[in-house]
């Protein structure tokens, strides 16, 4: 599972090591935390994303008008809170 991180400053502006720790250890065996700081990063490394904890610009997007989105469970983390299983909506 790749999992896409892209800090946002004025919520979470980076992962401790021991969230980032604690995000692949939930995630399971084989998964990947990639930390997307630049539009240009962000661009290149949601393409094949299966979850992305932060928001990506309209800029940022893989095509003009935004990232495709699905109905399929997600993933969801907070700082605040352990990870646990969810409907995306």
């Amino acid at each position: 599972m790749k999992i896409v991180y892209t800090p946002i400053s004025t919520l979470v502006p980076s992962l401790t090591p021991e969230q980032d720790a604690e995000i692949l250890a939930a995630a399971g065996e084989d998964s990947v935390l990639v930390v997307a700081k630049t539009p240009d990063r962000q661009r290149e490394e949601i393409v094949d994303a299966d979850v992305l904890f932060g928001r990506v610009s309209r800029r940022s997007s893989p095509r003009r008008g935004g990232c495709a989105t699905t109905t399929a469970s997600a993933r969801v983390w907070t700082p605040s809170s352990r990870p646990s299983w969810s409907r995306a909506t």
